[in-house]
């Protein structure tokens, strides 16, 4: 695999981040990957270690740790869409973006993951965009439901089924009210749970390699 530069999370100067809150492995991951044509490409394989460590990293250990947190997030976001297979034709033509969108409750998070499109899925852009509603969700290829989110978390998830829509929330209890993969926080330290049912459903694909690092599948 080429060398590539690593590069801070976010070019953009912010007052709250700085070289040491984004560990090195997380801008690695962060980077945009070459391949990404077979099902299972070189890179993907070998992202899955480094998927590994970002799960073994102590978010509060950092000065900043609110700003850790939520980069851990999308970082972790970012490469469960790496992972993810869609059936054909469902992200569009070949070229066509991969839109990410994120529920309202965390204006943290909706301002990190703005940093995604400056990213790629293969030879997919990516764009990001806020959205309020349930009815909003037919446009989304991934969503993304924080902990805050006014409401309940399953008017989201009930919209976006049966469609081919990847969810992620770090809500608690996700992926046992229909959500696909839900972050948790343990130890100071990332866990991932995966609803395999909800996934396979929507005509959606993990890579049993991704599985095997979830805390819990069902």
């Amino acid at each position: 695999m080429p060398k590539l530069r690593c590069r801070n999370f976010d070019d953009r100067p912010r007052a709250h981040q700085s070289p040491e809150v984004m560990p090195v492995f997380v801008q690695r991951m962060l980077r945009t990957a070459p391949g990404g044509a077979s099902p299972h490409p070189p890179w993907r394989r070998g992202m899955l270690g480094l998927f590994l460590a970002l799960l073994m990293l102590p978010v509060l250990a950092y000065s900043a740790p609110l700003a850790a947190d939520v980069e851990v997030r999308v970082a972790l976001l970012f490469n469960f869409m790496r992972f993810a297979e869609w059936p054909n034709g469902a992200l569009g033509p070949e070229g066509a973006p991969v839109n990410v969108c994120i529920a309202p409750g965390d204006t943290e998070m909706q301002r990190a993951v703005s940093v995604l499109e400056q990213r790629s899925i293969g030879e997919r852009p990516i764009t990001t965009r806020q959205i309020a509603t349930p009815r909003e969700v037919g446009a989304c290829h991934v969503l993304y439901l924080p902990d805050g989110l006014p409401g309940r978390l399953s008017n989201f998830t009930d919209a976006a089924q049966p469609g081919p829509i990847l969810t992620v929330s770090n809500g608690a209890g996700f992926v046992d009210d229909g959500g696909m993969i839900g972050l948790k926080l343990a130890a100071e330290r990332y866990q991932f749970e995966v609803n395999n049912e909800a996934v396979r459903r929507a005509g959606l694909r993990l890579p049993p390699q991704l599985l095997s690092l979830a805390s819990r599948v069902r």
